[in-house]
């Protein structure tokens, strides 16, 4: 997971983006203001809620296995220093749990200024 461009109030152009995911497949995206680590019972070791989720988006990822969120920042100094964290949640059915899921590491970015 990647930001797209510089996280900084005014950027009409941020936004994240991920890769390697399954082709034309469900994923999720999580957005919070802090991390954390909740392991989620019944879903593969390695995976565990990272972001503290204030929103979770649903989004189909292309022929490549890469989705994009788009999410333009206001121009408003209050929002400078702002946290957020993001992850990405893909649903594998081919994975041999009871919740079949594989999940990125947590992407944290701190909103800034130019």
């Amino acid at each position: 997971m990647l930001p797209n461009s510089p996280p900084v109030v005014g950027n009409s152009l941020f936004g994240v983006r991920t890769m390697q995911l399954l082709p034309n497949n469900l994923s999720f995206l999580l957005i919070g203001f802090s991390n954390q680590l909740v392991p989620i019972p019944g879903s593969p070791p390695t995976s565990a809620v990272l972001a503290n989720p204030a929103a979770v988006l649903a989004l189909i990822s292309d022929a490549n296995g890469r989705t994009s969120y788009p999410l333009a920042l206001p121009n408003a100094s209050a929002l400078i220093g702002l946290p957020l964290s993001w992850q990405s949640v893909d649903i594998d059915a081919s994975l041999p749990f009871a919740i079949p899921i594989a999940n990125s590491n947590v992407l944290t970015t701190t909103l800034g200024a130019f």
